[in-house]
């Protein structure tokens, strides 16, 4: 049930992506997604209450829904249909490994430090993903205005 969520989820990501991408650049969607996950993570990471960190959390949630999908999105434009597919293998083996080896480094983390640094460190690799894609990142796509909405309206 959750994988068919998150499949619906990512759709109606891609749906927007291509609605409103002559307007909006990707980069600036990402970096807004960046910004909305950091900033998500800032405020867990000096929550005094649950309410207060479950609201940062949910800040989070909107920041990396930008991430899942846009990186399938990219992954597919920028290597050619020949290769797609170990690509996209490659990417489903980090997904699929992430909740196998996030749980034991924070483990670690909680044990030796404190769990507000789980935070800490998040805030730092979003901060160099931040510079990153400033320099780096490129638009992608360009449709024009005609196929993106009728493709909105279709999916």
């Amino acid at each position: 049930m959750a994988d068919q969520r998150l499949f619906y989820g990512n759709g109606d990501y891609y749906a927007f992506n291509r609605l409103f991408n002559h307007t909006v650049s990707h980069q600036k969607l990402y970096l807004t997604g960046v910004i909305c996950f950091t900033v998500g993570l800032c405020i867990s990471a000096i929550a005094s209450s649950f309410s207060f960190m479950m609201g940062g959390r949910i800040l989070q949630a909107c920041g990396e829904w930008n991430f899942t999908s846009m990186a399938q999105v990219i992954l597919l434009t920028i290597y050619p249909a020949k290769q797609q597919g170990s690509i996209m293998g490659w990417y489903g083996s980090a997904v699929g490994a992430a909740p196998v080896i996030a749980p034991t480094l924070a483990g670690i983390l909680i044990d030796y430090f404190s769990w507000r640094m789980i935070f800490y460190i998040s805030i730092v690799i979003m901060l160099f993903s931040f510079i990153f894609a400033l320099f780096v990142f490129d638009d992608f796509f360009r449709y024009n205005c005609q196929k993106s909405l009728i493709y909105f309206l279709l999916f």
